[in-house]
């Protein structure tokens, strides 16, 4: 939430605010994803750019509900190293058996497939 300024004249209000806000808007960039997740009725399906990346130092892993990506670059043979670990809860019913993933220019595609809901109707006779 931004704060606003009470006092229009007091410039010791507008310094205090400013790095309210910044601590604020920083503590945000924390909380926000670096993905896109879209869902549809058959799918669901997450893009994330991983620029720079081998895919064979990616680990792509479906447990518990959740989608883990890690990555690890000290596997690779470049001097700078990093790494990171994403986890994504998966909510919807879906066929993990059937889940599949691509990388490709820098950014990993998964497509997970959800399960085919079948109505079942049944009439109950009333006695």
């Amino acid at each position: 939430m931004l704060k606003i300024k009470k006092n229009p004249f007091n410039y010791f209000e507008d310094l205090d605010l400013l790095f309210d806000n910044l601590l604020i808007d920083s503590s945000n960039l924390l909380e926000s994803k670096n993905y896109h997740y879209i869902e549809n009725e058959k799918e669901i399906i997450i893009e994330m750019a991983i620029p720079g990346v081998n895919k064979n130092d990616i680990k792509l892993v479906f447990s518990d509900g959740n989608i883990k990506i890690k990555y690890d670059s000290k596997k690779s043979k470049t001097k700078w190293t990093n790494s990171f670990n994403q986890t994504i809860e998966i909510i919807s019913d879906i066929d993990e058996n059937k889940i599949h993933a691509k990388f490709e220019n820098g950014v990993i595609y998964i497509n997970i497939p959800k399960k085919n809901k079948l109505i079942n109707e049944k009439i109950i006779d009333i006695k």
